[in-house]
């Protein structure tokens, strides 16, 4: 059984045999006579064969919320800090100094977070409720 073409530029047949290459001068390949693609032409517009409900698409997309960060505070400063990080203000993590924030600092800056850091520690120090016997006595 042969069967020919005729709207091609050569006689196209499915036998064994390959087309002649002089024939195929603009095509580059037999398959490109039957691909309109392959020769520019545009593909043809995708067609929604089955559309999806308002709810199905909610449902789908019910999984799809970012959840917020998880952000606890540092033990020493008291400062927002991300999970299982230093805190970038005071370089403690698990209440151990592990960066010397003071060390990136220069001499300005330094004597600037020096004094915030006492103050904070002189307010944690009154707030803890540690009184001696004379503290207690007054009280």
């Amino acid at each position: 059984m042969v069967l020919v073409v005729t709207d091609v530029p050569f006689s196209y047949t499915w036998l064994p045999m390959q087309p002649n290459p002089a024939t195929l001068a603009g095509y580059g390949s037999p398959l490109n006579l039957f691909c309109g693609y392959c020769r520019g032409e545009p593909l043809p517009e995708m067609v929604v064969r089955m559309r999806h409900t308002k709810s199905a698409t909610g449902q789908r997309r019910s999984h799809h919320a970012l959840a917020s960060a998880g952000i606890s505070l540092c033990s020493h400063c008291n400062q927002s800090v991300l999970p299982h990080t230093t805190c970038p203000n005071c370089g403690y993590y698990r209440g151990r100094q592990i960066i010397d924030v003071l060390a990136k600092l220069d001499k300005k800056q330094r004597r600037a977070k020096e004094k915030e850091l006492h103050a904070h520690a002189e307010e944690a120090a009154a707030s803890s409720g540690n009184l001696n016997a004379e503290e207690l006595s007054h009280r």
